[in-house]
């Protein structure tokens, strides 16, 4: 048999997915119990890491989604998403499985989107005071965009933070690019950036649901997301797919290409 060729994008991103998806399953998946009568033992995972705790574990999966925001964060704009921003009308619905913003990037610079009303499912922002700047200009988005997976200027407040104890717990649009000390869209608010003491202190955990056979819905915005992208697949009769390239651990996203009417015009672009 030929020797495998190494690819960087392709061997990083299989081994990525499977090791999401061993963490997920051996932190959340079924559990086994062995025990003696009048013996206490924990509960073993179905499939589990040998010798690995699963605090362990939790912290490789913490660091990898830090690896991948700061990564998908420094992303910058495009030919290609620039062109297609340029054919994009407000009758159009984008469905995307993408966390980076060089979409929403792409059609802010033609005046087109801008993140006041410019998510399905995820209306408020980290600070009201950005919303009522955003509103007080007039900068309200022509498009609306559906994140099927999350984003990485979204954010919702850890289970037991200052936040969830006066009742927030809600997915917030974040406008602070805490990486870069900067705004994640720039010259839209009248206020400065917050800044940090070192570009990036591993404070901010995005709302996403990151690549895995395990995908967990959480959050009500996530299902409302999901909802929205359903309803406009089962009524479309143009479908345009750019860049998607049908991997098996997007079983979800085969499910909603299923809602398309047997009548639909369909164009797979690379």
């Amino acid at each position: 048999m030929p020797a495998h060729e190494y690819n960087l994008r392709v061997d990083i991103r299989e081994n990525l997915e499977y090791i999401f998806t061993l963490i997920d399953l051996h932190i959340n998946g079924p559990k086994v119990y062995a025990k003696r009568k009048g013996s206490h033992i924990d509960p073993l995972p179905a499939i589990p890491c040998s010798s690995i705790r699963s605090g362990d574990l939790e912290s490789v999966r913490k660091n990898l989604q830090t690896y991948i925001y700061l990564v998908l964060n420094r992303l910058k704009f495009n030919e290609l998403a620039e062109k297609f921003a340029r054919i994009i009308t407000p009758s159009d619905q984008i469905i995307t499985f993408d966390y980076d913003l060089i979409l929403e990037k792409s059609l802010r610079s033609l005046d087109k989107w801008y993140p006041l009303d410019g998510y399905v499912g995820v209306n408020n922002f980290e600070k009201d005071s950005d919303r009522r700047d955003l509103e007080s200009q007039g900068k309200s988005s022509k498009i609306q965009i559906h994140k099927m997976h999350g984003s990485i200027n979204w954010r919702i407040p850890e289970p037991r933070s200052l936040e969830r104890l006066h009742g927030i717990n809600e997915v917030m649009i974040v406008m602070d690019d805490w990486e870069n000390n900067s705004f994640h869209f720039d010259d839209l608010l009248e206020r400065r950036p917050d800044k940090t003491e070192q570009p990036y202190v591993g404070s901010h955990a995005p709302e996403w649901i990151l690549p895995s056979f395990v995908k967990p819905f959480k959050e009500k915005e996530i299902f409302q997301v999901w909802q929205s992208a359903m309803g406009y697949m089962s009524n479309t009769k143009d479908l345009v797919i750019i860049g998607y390239s049908f991997r098996p651990e997007d079983s979800n996203a085969f499910l909603l290409l299923s809602r398309l009417p047997q009548k639909c015009n369909i164009l797979i672009s690379a």
